[in-house]
């Protein structure tokens, strides 16, 4: 999938209501995207970017993140990890878009590319995102995805297994205790 931005050119009204807005995209000829339910292949969005006056938005030093809100409204994707500057100087990246994007069919209540330099959020290129149901297939918990939250998790993870302590025989451990300790008691009362 390839899109193109142009920055300046919003394609659709200002938000009157904050709080129950709906993007509508059905009359313009915004950028989309359209995967199936559950991919984890062939889900690359490749992105020009172009000032106002259609030469290349230089992205050196910049950052791309990928922000959306699933159809079921409450879950989200907050990515950070997956964009790759393919050319700064053209204005071309590319976004790897994780698996959990895809988790729920329906169309995105907001899905858009957030451009950031030194800590600041200098652009965001909305699109219209659909996932298209997959009847065949189904299990993927929808989960909400935010890499940095994911960092962190995997950095602790780490330094555990640096200490040599192995978590899982530490949970096997206590749920070993806690079903003796459970039997005990139950054996202890009188039956009814």
């Amino acid at each position: 999938m390839e899109l193109t931005f142009i920055i300046g050119e919003d394609r659709r009204d200002l938000v009157k209501d904050i709080q129950n807005f709906k993007i509508d995209f059905a009359k313009s000829t915004s950028n989309w995207v359209q995967a199936r339910q559950y991919e984890n292949a062939m889900r690359q969005v490749f992105v020009n970017m172009l000032n106002d006056d259609r030469t290349p938005f230089n992205l050196t030093g910049c950052n791309i993140v990928f922000e959306g809100l699933l159809p079921d409204k409450t879950t989200r994707i907050y990515d950070n990890w997956d964009g790759v500057i393919l050319d700064p100087l053209t204005g071309q990246f590319r976004f790897d878009m994780p698996k959990q994007a895809f988790a729920i069919a329906g169309s995105y209540v907001q899905a858009f590319f957030r451009i950031m330099r030194d800590g600041d959020s200098i652009a965001t290129l909305e699109f219209d995102m659909t996932v298209l149901a997959d009847k065949v297939i189904s299990g993927l918990i929808p989960a909400d995805y935010i890499t940095p939250i994911e960092d962190i998790m995997n950095q602790a993870e780490a330094k555990l297994r640096q200490t040599g302590i192995d978590c899982q025989a530490l949970l096997d451990e206590w749920k070993q205790k806690f079903n003796d300790e459970f039997n005990a008691i139950n054996n202890q009362s009188p039956r009814i």
